[in-house]
């Protein structure tokens, strides 16, 4: 009787192949979710230091903003966009190679 099978038992190697494709479409889930993890990480980690650079340049306009009434600041922004002031004088180098070419003939003194 103990070879006998129950009508509508079900046999051990079709419970095993079973378990067996759960556990691996358990693992491929698992797979996924891993890998969508470590996306977010980097994104996370992306964003982190985009939002620390956001700060800095947050901290650098606001210390501006605050100076940026001041004559010097104004002068210096001035200057820096190409104006001056009206007692300054301007040098045009037309040959800036003679500035750094050792080489370069040197003009002779008249006598």
């Amino acid at each position: 009787m103990a070879g006998k099978r129950v009508k509508g038992a079900v046999s051990p190697f079709w419970v095993l192949l079973l378990a067996l494709v759960i556990i691996i479409i358990g693992l491929m889930i698992i797979n996924r979710q891993d890998e969508a993890y470590q996306v977010l990480v980097e994104q996370k980690n992306g964003l982190r230091s985009e939002y620390m650079t956001q700060e800095e340049r947050k901290s650098s306009l606001s210390i501006e903003l605050s100076i940026s009434g001041s004559a010097d600041y104004i002068r210096k922004i001035a200057r820096q966009n190409g104006y001056q002031n009206p007692s300054d004088i301007r040098y045009v180098i037309t040959n800036p190679k003679l500035l750094y070419d050792s080489n370069a003939p040197q003009q002779e003194e008249q006598q």
